[in-house]
């Protein structure tokens, strides 16, 4: 059970890559990036987990896993992110474990942290936010979370998983109490080539996010925290390395020099 991280390959640990390169099968998420899938050796087998058939597709990827393992095939499920926040990890552990196989487990980069980073968000800020929440739009059997953590002035909450439900969800934070002008903002597809981020308030992101079609994955970063660095020094532009790095110091004027390393 391998995380991908947020996005970017680059932002891939040693033990997920070594992972990919050596599994005779890879049952991948939907949402993991062309990029990342490239890294795979193996068979690739590809989620059909859409939009309303979500639980169908999740017990067709249990079905194919179980069918490689019974082959005696090294299997990898890749799953975005990391396994275990809003993955389902713990459940496909069960699963396999019941069915009788050793499961391990390879963290990945959540973009609950790494997405905000990316958008130049620092989730605590001395000063701004000294608490951290993370919550999902989504409960089980695509439900809607029946609870909104109250509003806090100091705290950030990052929602995953909850772009499709943005008018919803901003309407209940404004019935838990959470104020028109509280800062949110958006990022799509994170630390990738593709990245976007969109910034707004509670009163007004849904509509923005609707009128610039947003997709997932992105993450939605609401509380103080959210606008706090935007007129900074810092802009927040960070780089995603999708050979990354390179293009963003060069289009801001370094050089590079190349360096030989001796046995590589």
């Amino acid at each position: 059970l391998v995380g991908a991280g947020p996005g970017d390959p680059a932002l891939l640990t040693a033990a997920a890559r070594r992972a990919l390169q050596e599994a005779d099968v890879v049952i991948a998420d939907l949402l993991v990036p062309r990029e990342t899938l490239a890294l795979v050796q193996g068979r690739l087998v590809l989620s059909r987990k859409y939009k309303g058939c979500a639980n169908k597709a999740q017990d067709e990827l249990h079905e194919w896993t179980l069918d490689a393992l019974r082959q005696g095939l090294d299997v990898v499920r890749l799953k975005g992110g990391d396994p275990f926040l809003y993955g389902r990890g713990a459940e496909e552990i069960e699963v396999f474990r019941k069915a009788g196989f050793a499961v391990e487990v390879v963290p990945g980069i959540s973009s609950c942290l790494a997405a905000p980073l990316a958008a130049g968000i620092a989730v605590t800020t001395r000063g701004v936010a000294d608490q951290l929440f993370v919550a999902t739009g989504h409960g089980m059997h695509d439900t809607v979370p029946r609870e909104i953590a109250p509003y806090a002035p100091g705290r950030t909450t990052v929602y995953l998983m909850s772009v499709s439900r943005m008018d919803s969800l901003m309407a209940r934070l404004r019935q838990t109490g959470f104020p028109e002008a509280t800062p949110v903002a958006v990022v799509e597809r994170a630390t990738t080539v593709h990245q976007r981020v969109l910034r707004g308030t509670v009163a007004d992101i849904a509509a923005r996010c609707k009128a610039e079609a947003v997709q997932s994955p992105a993450t939605i970063v609401v509380g103080r925290a959210a606008s706090a660095l935007e007129h900074s020094a810092f802009s927040g532009d960070l780089p995603s390395s999708q050979s990354s790095c390179s293009k963003y110091v060069l289009g801001r004027g370094a050089v590079f020099a190349p360096l030989p390393v001796p046995g590589v």
